[in-house]
């Protein structure tokens, strides 16, 4: 069975990123070598395994609203998880140590790539926080953390199709894993979820489009994860808040914007095999791509530029009134059935 599991594992990594199958090899380990000493066969059958303070934990499995498994974590046993026998702590051989034996390893031999390995090893550097940041465009929600939750405005890569307003299922993934890491981690946050939307089309109906759409969103993530709706407002923007100069109408209509070294790319978009979106590409403005308007750099207002306007923001607050939600004080918020 383990040899049947990594060979698949090969013939997809061959068949769909073309992987050259003289790079992988594929072992079936089997139950040889196992994490723990839970045996499940003859003499050697045992209901428990030793418990070893500081390294036996629980592995626990994370689902989203689908019941797809997105993640794991192992979790510390509590004292009464813990048997004493003989004097020595065990824990129960159950689907939480079953689960750390049911695994893929991978060994990577450094001599096939000619890699030079007598030389100091160094950890990988952090990546530094902007140094500006342009508030309107906001930060990727990879950065978050609670310590500048309340100072930032982030962005999630939620798309929409075209006049629609409805949740894709790539979106519904983007929402589900936002709820999950972060609004039910860290539940005393209020969010406000901006909708926005490029120039092209008149001011007011940009205006209803992008608050249908953080409408939908909103609405999704109460009804499938059953958040307060004291915890969430949709606002739509339209094309109030664009990161670039790119304007459609009236006396400020223009086909170019300013080129701002660093920060002013190409915006693509990258797409599975079923047209759902799984990421976007930024690439950089060739010197052939600049066009000089009064010795200043200028790009073309095209989808490229176009679609970074097309963006989900998210703000966060100690209190819904900050949002202007409306909370009723009176109403048994104590939930024992009184007004107070």
């Amino acid at each position: 069975l383990s040899k049947k599991r990594v060979d698949q594992i090969k013939e997809y990594l061959t068949s769909t990123h073309k992987i050259d199958p003289e790079r992988i090899v594929t072992n079936g380990y089997g139950e040889t070598h196992i994490l723990n000493e839970c045996s499940c066969e003859g003499s050697e059958i045992s209901p428990f395994t030793p418990y070893i303070s500081g390294v036996t934990k629980k592995l626990e499995l994370e689902f989203d609203a689908r019941g797809s498994i997105f993640g794991e974590k192992l979790e510390d046993y509590t004292p009464r998880e813990i048997r004493i026998v003989e004097g020595n702590p065990f824990v129960a051989c159950n689907d939480k140590q079953h689960r750390q034996n049911d695994r893929i390893t991978m060994r990577i031999d450094t001599n096939y790539y000619n890699i030079c390995i007598d030389k100091v090893y160094k950890m990988k550097e952090p990546i530094p926080e902007p140094e500006e940041l342009n508030l309107d465009e906001g930060l990727g929600i990879e950065w978050f953390n609670i310590e500048n939750a309340f100072n930032q405005i982030f962005t999630l890569p939620i798309f929409y199709d075209l006049d629609k307003a409805e949740i894709r299922p790539d979106a519904q993934r983007v929402l589900d894993s936002f709820v999950i890491k972060i609004m039910q981690k860290y539940p005393q946050l209020v969010v406000e979820l901006g909708s926005h939307t490029d120039c092209r089309m008149p001011y007011d109906y940009n205006v209803r489009l992008s608050k249908r759409r953080a409408d939908s969103a909103v609405d999704y993530i109460i009804k499938t994860w059953k958040i307060d709706p004291n915890k969430i407002v949709a606002v739509g923007y339209g094309e109030h808040q664009t990161v670039n100069e790119c304007a459609c109408e009236d006396e400020n209509a223009t086909s170019y914007t300013p080129y701002i070294p660093g920060r002013t790319k190409k915006m693509l978009v990258d797409l599975d095999d079923d047209g759902n979106v799984i990421g976007a590409i930024y690439q950089e403005y060739e010197p052939k791509d600049f066009v000089y308007i009064e010795g200043k750099p200028m790009v073309k207002c095209e989808e490229y530029q176009h679609r970074q306007n097309r963006r989900t923001t998210v703000r966060f607050a100690n209190d819904p009134r900050d949002f202007g939600l409306e909370i009723d004080v009176d109403i048994d918020h104590n939930n024992i059935n009184k007004r107070e």
